[in-house]
């Protein structure tokens, strides 16, 4: 795993930590809202704190599932939209 991912995605867990409250460090590939730990309005949350930290701006054809359901599918977002500017 490269290093921006690493920290990407250890940042991502972190986030997901503190803002629900979970017990357990979901892993990387744990379909968060499948498995109950984010809901429809978590992901309105995410998204603000992702735009905030990594200085992107995800557009309303970007909110898809796909972009969302786990931790590897945000980092891989992530850095997609990083590598367009």
């Amino acid at each position: 795993m490269a290093s921006d991912e690493k920290v990407i995605r250890d940042y991502l867990k972190e986030l997901i930590l503190n803002l629900y409250s979970i017990s357990e460090e979901p892993d990387d590939d744990t379909e968060l809202v499948a498995s109950g730990i984010i809901d429809s309005f978590g992901i309105v949350r995410l998204i603000d704190e992702i735009e905030k930290e990594f200085k992107i701006t995800i557009s309303s054809e970007e909110l898809i599932p796909q972009n969302f359901c786990s931790i590897t599918a945000m980092s891989n977002f992530i850095i997609r939209l990083k590598d367009k500017d």
